[in-house]
């Protein structure tokens, strides 16, 4: 799939009933999931091929979700964030990492009163080239554990969380984080 703006849009209170799985390559000139206003993809994402993205490679925005979590087995891109959640919005059953995801910006992006629930579990590579790992700011949470059996790699910190947010749960490592 190649797209000139974001790859998937869901909009305006819509919802994707089941997962999207791509073994393939998306190529987005914008976000390459972007779920927006109220809206739902109610399976999650399963990625073992390859995306890129100009500019996020996941937004979930004023108050959406992505419920079923998101596995990535392959390689995510993102020119901006790998991952943003804002404005009262939600990942549950959190992020399953075994491949590449790289960001200029930060890996994970928690803003404005949002969770990624179900924690994040890593044994491949997270890097972010241009920022933090994993920022949790504006009363946002990520809750459920952090298990690092790969590597983190932030220019900035790895964890930055602010004081209104929170990380609720175990961050235990056996692999290797790097900050700047």
């Amino acid at each position: 799939i190649a797209a000139g703006n974001d790859a998937f849009f869901v909009d305006d209170t819509s919802t994707i009933s089941g997962a999207i799985t791509n073994s393939g390559t998306i190529t987005a000139g914008d976000d390459a999931f972007d779920v927006d206003t109220k809206s739902n993809i109610s399976g999650g994402g399963t990625n073992s091929g390859t995306i890129t993205a100009v500019d996020n490679g996941f937004i979930v925005d004023d108050t959406s979700d992505i419920s079923g979590g998101v596995t990535n087995s392959g390689t995510i891109t993102a020119a901006d964030n790998a991952f943003v959640v804002r404005d009262n919005s939600n990942i549950s059953g959190g992020v399953v990492n075994s491949g590449t995801i790289t960001s200029e910006g930060n890996a994970f992006r928690l803003n404005n009163n949002s969770t990624i629930s179900g924690g994040v579990t890593n044994s491949g590579t997270i890097e972010s080239t241009g920022d933090d790992a994993f920022q949790v700011d504006g009363k946002s949470n990520m809750s459920g554990s952090i298990i690092n059996n790969g590597s983190i790699t932030a220019t900035d910190d790895v964890f930055f969380v602010d004081g209104t947010s929170t990380i609720s749960g175990a961050i235990t490592n056996s692999g290797t984080i790097t900050a700047g």
